[in-house]
């Protein structure tokens, strides 16, 4: 994850208000708070930043630190995606399961898809 590129200065449920101290653009995933918790920028305002936070924000407080990834949200294509059951952050349930138990623990991170080499045969034709 990214250097930090703003404070939090308001939190209301998924949605938070930054001051940004560095280089941010519509639409970036953002970390947000010590947690971690993976957002969207939404909004930009000179140096005030609107986030959509995708996790739970309880215990989150102003002051605490918006990381940036300099990068659109986005989610992975590949084989093994078919027949994969996600969160709304695609993240793989059945790994969210296996590292967090039953519920899932704030500002986990997983990857999307398996790392593995899949053989791939191309068929198509010239005609």
């Amino acid at each position: 994850m990214n250097a930090q590129v703003g404070t939090l200065t308001w939190i209301s449920g998924p949605v938070a208000h930054a001051h940004v101290t560095g280089a941010l653009a519509i639409l970036e995933q953002v970390w947000v708070g010590d947690a971690r918790l993976a957002g969207e920028i939404i909004a930009l305002d000179h140096d005030l930043a609107t986030i959509q936070i995708y996790e739970e924000t309880t215990g989150l407080r102003p002051g605490e630190p918006l990381y940036g990834s300099g990068q659109p949200l986005s989610v992975m294509l590949g084989p093994g995606l078919l027949g994969s059951i996600f969160d709304g952050i695609q993240r793989p349930l059945p790994a969210l399961q296996e590292q967090s138990g039953l519920y899932v623990t704030c500002g986990i991170q997983v990857d999307p898809l398996p790392a593995r080499q899949w053989h791939f045969t191309p068929s198509a034709q010239v005609g």
